[in-house]
């Protein structure tokens, strides 16, 4: 049986600059057979009018061998993380999420950004849910609570699921993620995912809209 990965949990609470520089050091070299892994992550929680905010920010550490993402379906990485959420919040009688296309948009926008930011902050320094109005063509999408996780994996001789088992492990097992995709107050969600050639990038977006 092939060994997946060692993993080290860091849970880590503060505010938004804190995961500023957390890929600091990170890069896969060339050459090397074990790499560093981080998914990261957070779960950002926005209610409106009053715009209050919890952040849980979380750093999961895995140590990996070498592979290949050439035939990896984007599309069905999104689905399974969709039904893998689903289960879990069938297992706790929580109402299922429904896919939302504006989500599901602005998902995937902040899973390309943290190819190069990743982060809570956006590239241009705004909040991730800026992501719904900064601009003309930006998905319309208005909540009423709203709720980010971010996370990040190489996939060095991993298969697609067992990259998306290692996400959605990584998630579950850390708290604010996981309340992200328990929280009865969400009704939908959207998912993105993005590649660099050296690591896969998801994104989970949850709300409920107005």
């Amino acid at each position: 049986m092939r060994k997946l990965f060692t993993a080290i949990l860091f849970i880590l609470f503060g505010y938004w600059l804190a995961l500023s520089n957390v890929l600091a050091g990170s890069k896969i070299e060339h050459g090397i057979q074990q790499v560093m892994d981080i998914l990261p992550i957070t779960s950002d929680t926005w209610d409106q009018p009053a715009h209050t905010k919890t952040n849980i920010q979380t750093t999961l550490i895995n140590t990996l061998s070498d592979s290949s993402e050439e035939n990896f379906d984007f599309y069905t990485i999104q689905q399974d993380i969709i039904k893998k959420t689903n289960e879990l919040r069938a297992e706790l009688g929580a109402g299922e999420l429904t896919e939302q296309a504006s989500l599901d948009t602005g998902a995937l926008i902040r899973a390309q950004e943290t190819m190069t930011s990743f982060s809570h902050t956006r590239p241009n320094g705004q909040s991730p849910f800026s992501v719904f109005t900064d601009s003309a063509e930006a998905p319309n999408y208005n909540y009423t609570i709203i709720g980010e996780n971010l996370g990040m994996a190489t996939h060095h001789r991993l298969n697609q699921a067992e990259v998306t088992d290692l996400i959605f492990n990584g998630w579950v097992d850390s708290p604010g993620h996981y309340e992200n995709m328990i929280n009865p107050s969400f009704t939908e969600i959207g998912v993105g995912v993005a590649s660099d050639g050296e690591a896969i990038y998801i994104t989970q977006l949850f709300g409920r809209p107005q």
